[in-house]
């Protein structure tokens, strides 16, 4: 996720930034425990430009690149409703349709320990002003 050249709308955090601005309800299926990792784009440079340093050597090793922890949807989502309201946009009303089952696996956090030990990394930006930022970006 993040403010970059080629911003996506139209996945989950873009939809859901564009959706706060347009005052629409945010859409979450199932009761809004799943987990998953977010990574910002600037950390994933930052740990590409890190392996490139290390050219040849670990090249042919494999590195998972994540934030370091995961956050729910139902968190995510109160963060998001959090900056709006900071930011003066308008109030984020949720949609629950616990009827339709979400797609993707219900937890997934990346182990960045090889990553951290082998090339030094760690992902430095934190999800709140990455998540403002998003929003932010949105209006311009």
């Amino acid at each position: 996720y993040g403010v970059s050249l080629f911003m996506r709308w139209n996945e989950l955090i873009g939809k859901f930034v564009r959706m706060i601005h347009e005052g629409q309800p945010l859409p979450l299926f199932g009761d809004g425990t799943q987990r998953f990792d977010l990574l910002h784009v600037r950390d994933a440079a930052q740990c590409v430009a890190r392996l490139l340093k290390i050219y040849p050597e670990g090249w042919n090793e494999t590195y998972n690149v994540g934030g370091g922890g995961s956050i729910s949807l139902n968190e995510l989502v109160g963060r998001l409703a959090q900056i709006a309201m900071e930011l003066d946009l308008p109030p984020v009303e949720v949609e629950r349709r616990l009827e339709v089952a979400p797609t993707g696996p219900s937890y997934l956090e990346l182990d960045i320990t090889r990553a951290r030990k082998r090339l030094g990394w760690m992902p430095r930006q934190a999800l709140q002003e990455g998540l403002k930022e998003y929003l932010q970006a949105y209006a311009q």
